[in-house]
């Protein structure tokens, strides 16, 4: 089994610029919290920060020392205005791209015009720091959320069966994270909010939606094409007031949670639910005060945690299947509804392996009351076992 770590990300920028110092310091503080602690052993993913005045005396990156690896490129006038350094930045993107999947470049415009030393090369591939925004704080949430998705594709095409020889970037390009926008036809708050959430993630990101007024076909049956897009998409529960009592709200949770899909709740409650839904838990849920506007870049950057989070989770026990076939692990805790999603062959000896913390003894009583033979255990604890 490989032992590397299943992701590193790199920092590279010219030590004279004091931002980038800022940069890499956020970067640690979001890929060290404790949810990808629990599921990437130690601090979290490494943040591995590269800078120097003079490239030739830069840190080497290892591409080999990790199974995945981005190299975050903040480029600024200092290093622009350089040969050496724009050499180097090249060098850096060529050797990436050689590689194909494993490997990625992504240059970060952190002032105007500074891609102009480029000649055009990486303007495409660029993520602009310096387009509106209210502060750099927001600068830093909007990088951060833009280079999860990319973080999200990278390890999507290592999951994608493979045909052939190793492909390149081509259908690395098609990997986007959709989102299925789940809502209520009866609360035009409901309603309304999960249209602003289509229509931001439209306008401000390559991610792509299930939105049903646009994705499903005309004269096609509605519950085939729901059932087909829940299991390759990320879920957002707009929970209004009457979301719960509405039969197609429920069917499609139910369905996402049956498939383990990355999931959040955004509560647009005008008055109350009569009957809260009981499958709308143990997934993160983001309030939307009905007077203001929905904070959909916080909704979306919370899911795309959620789904790299994830897709780390399938790398880490893909290896692991074949030996461990009867074990059924979880990228979230287990709940009752996780006993609907096993073969039947799973039932009657349940055993649940999901990243830490453990779940608290009141759940883990529940399981024991329906069945004394489920084994609950987190990552660490069963690897140990098992070691």
């Amino acid at each position: 089994m490989d032992s590397r770590p299943q992701f590193a990300l790199y920092v590279v920028w010219h030590t004279d610029f004091a931002l980038g110092d800022r940069v890499a310091r956020g970067f640690r503080r979001h890929w060290s919290t404790d949810p990808y602690r629990q599921i990437v052993d130690g601090g979290g993913i490494d943040v591995l920060p590269r800078h120097a005045r003079d490239p030739g005396a830069m840190p080497p990156i290892d591409w080999d020392a990790s199974r995945a690896a981005a190299a975050v490129v903040l480029i600024d006038r200092l290093l622009a205005a350089q040969t050496p350094w724009t050499d180097y930045v090249r060098g850096l993107a060529e050797a990436a791209e050689a590689r194909g999947f494993p490997s990625r470049v992504y240059p970060v415009a952190m002032e105007a015009n500074v891609l102009d030393a480029f000649e055009g090369q990486l303007r495409p591939q660029a993520h602009c720091w310096d387009a509106p925004a209210a502060s750099d704080s927001d600068r830093e949430r909007r990088l951060i959320r833009d280079l999860l998705h990319q973080f999200c594709r990278m390890l999507q095409y290592r999951l994608r069966p493979k045909s052939g020889q190793e492909a390149t970037t081509s259908p690395y390009v098609k990997e986007k994270v959709r989102i299925f926008i789940s809502y209520s036809q009866r609360d035009e708050h409901g309603k309304a909010t999960a249209r602003g959430i289509h229509e931001w993630i439209h306008g401000n990101s390559d991610l792509d939606t299930f939105f049903d007024v646009v994705s499903i076909p005309f004269g096609v049956s509605f519950d085939e094409v729901i059932d087909d897009a829940i299991p390759d998409c990320a879920f957002v529960a707009c929970w209004s007031d009457s979301y719960s009592s509405r039969e197609w709200c429920r069917r499609e949770v139910v369905k996402a949670k049956r498939h383990g899909v990355p999931m959040v709740v955004v509560d647009c409650l005008r008055d109350m639910d009569p009957r809260l839904f009981p499958y709308l838990g143990n997934i993160p849920a983001l309030p939307v005060d009905p007077e203001q506007r929905p904070r959909t870049d916080q909704v979306v950057a919370v899911l795309l945690d959620e789904v790299f989070r994830h897709l780390l989770w399938k790398c880490q026990v893909a290896p692991l299947q074949h030996e461990a076939a009867h074990v059924a692990f979880t990228s979230r805790k287990p709940e009752l509804c996780s006993l609907a999603a096993l073969p039947q062959s799973h039932r009657k000896r349940p055993f649940f392996v999901y990243p830490g913390p453990p779940i608290g003894a009141e759940e883990a009583k529940l399981f024991a009351d329906i069945n004394p033979e489920i084994q609950l255990h987190t990552f660490h604890d069963w690897a140990r076992r098992r070691a």
